[in-house]
Order: C-alpha cells, then sequence, then structure tokens
C-alpha cells in the first residue's frame, strides 16, 4: 500500500483541465473524447428543441395570411408567409418528432456522463451545472456571437432561453435551427447540404487544440482561460 524507502510515490493523472486531478486511470485523448461527446450531445438537444420552436413560428406566421389582406401587410409579413408557405410541411407529425429525439439523446446524454471520473472531478462538474446560466460563461458568449448566433445582437435570445424552455439541458446557444438567427440571416438552412454544411462549421472550429481546450475549460467547469484568475466564476 505504502511505496517503499526511495520509491517515488504513484502520481494521480492529471486531467486536461490541468487543474483537476483524478485518481482513474482515463488517459487525457479519452477524456477529451468523452468531453466532445457530451458537448455533441448537448448541441443536438438544443437543436432539435429549437427546430420546433422554428416549425411552431413559421406555421403561426403562415396562419397570418387568413386573418390580413393584401392591402395591409407589410413586405416583411409578406416575406415571412412565403418563406414559411414553401419551407413547413403541411404534416403536423413533424411537430412530434422533436420530443422522440430529445428523450434518445438525453438518455445517450447520462451514459456518457456517467463515465466521466469520479471525486473531485465530478463535483466540480456538478457545481458548475447546479448553475442553471452556466452558458453564459464569457468564453460561450463569445463563441456563439462569433458562429453568427443570439448573442451577437441585442434580442437576448440565449438569455431567456432558461425561462423559455421547459427542457433543462435544451437552455443554451444558438443551433443552426434557431429561428432568431436564419431571420436576421434571411434564409433557413433547409436542404441536407446546407445543414451538414453547418455541423460541418461547428465541428471545425473545434480542431484547433488550443481552441478546442478553451472551450472546454469554460464549458465544464466554468473557468476563464483570458483572465489572471482562472478559478470557476458563477454568472
Amino acid at each position: 500500500m505504502f511505496p517503499e524507502a526511495g520509491e517515488r510515490p504513484e502520481r494521480p493523472v492529471s486531467v486536461c483541465t490541468d487543474l483537476y486531478i483524478t485518481k482513474e486511470r482515463l488517459k487525457t485523448d479519452e477524456l477529451e473524447e468523452l468531453f466532445m461527446e457530451i458537448m455533441r450531445l448537448e448541441h443536438l438537444l438544443r437543436q432539435w428543441v429549437q427546430l420546433k420552436e422554428k416549425y411552431q413560428h413559421l406555421r403561426e406566421g403562415a396562419r397570418l395570411k387568413e386573418h390580413m389582406t393584401d392591402q395591409n401587410q407589410s413586405l416583411a409579413v409578406r416575406a415571412g408567409i412565403q418563406q414559411a408557405e414553401g419551407y413547413i410541411p403541411d404534416r403536423l407529425e413533424v411537430l412530434e418528432v422533436p420530443p422522440r429525439a430529445y428523450w434518445y439523446i438525453e438518455r445517450e446524454l447520462y451514459m456518457k456522463e456517467a463515465l466521466l471520473p469520479k471525486g473531485a472531478f465530478l463535483r466540480a462538474y456538478n457545481l458548475w451545472r447546479s448553475n442553471p446560466k452556466w452558458y453564459l460563461h464569457p468564453e460561450l458568449v463569445n463563441d456563439c456571437a462569433g458562429n453568427g448566433g443570439c448573442c451577437g445582437s441585442d434580442c437576448g435570445c440565449c438569455e431567456k432561453r432558461v425561462q423559455a424552455t421547459e427542457r433543462r439541458r435544451a437552455a443554451g446557444h444558438c443551433t443552426m435551427e434557431c429561428d432568431c438567427c436564419a431571420r436576421r440571416r434571411g434564409f433557413h438552412c433547409v436542404t441536407f447540404e446546407e445543414k451538414e454544411k453547418a455541423i460541418a462549421l461547428y465541428t471545425t472550429t473545434l480542431e484547433d487544440k488550443t481552441h478546442r481546450r478553451r472551450m472546454q475549460r469554460a464549458y465544464f467547469f466554468g473557468i476563464d482561460s483570458g483572465t489572471a484568475d482562472p478559478a470557476p466564476r458563477w454568472i
């Protein structure tokens, strides 16, 4: 149990944050891969919920046509109606898909989180995530704005999602399905090719090792890499 005289004691493995120590034999690259999987799954959860919200908003816009005459339709509303007519499916079953997808992804996310190292590592993760506004960390806000999300405008959508959604894990930053972002940029990602390109852009930004680890520190522990005091901070 104890090291012999002159023998160096076994050191615990340092994880990729360089600030949290675990005694479990989980390699750094394996832990980083687990981080990426959790980030991907939470991104998918937000995407499905924002997709449902977008469908609902566009259907409401399409119904405006039934209650408005051509004379009092503004150009903006008319453009929104035309876009909704060409985008929204006629069948209401599409609104039932996100809850099913959310349920399956949430189960997979739980299994991934169960693989996180126990001890101080997991306590730090749970402490940071106990704050419902954890995702409003400056690093994550800047990343959302840089990717064209609502944090780059004054709409306040990301801040409101804590209260706006009933899905706890869906509260977070914008995805390609955000209706507010689509209206601001002037188009929706409709085709499979457009969606694939948007996902590729998201994953490409995380390929840079420095950027990826900076995002992971903020995402999982609230560590601000750009300040002299990198300790976790409450939002």
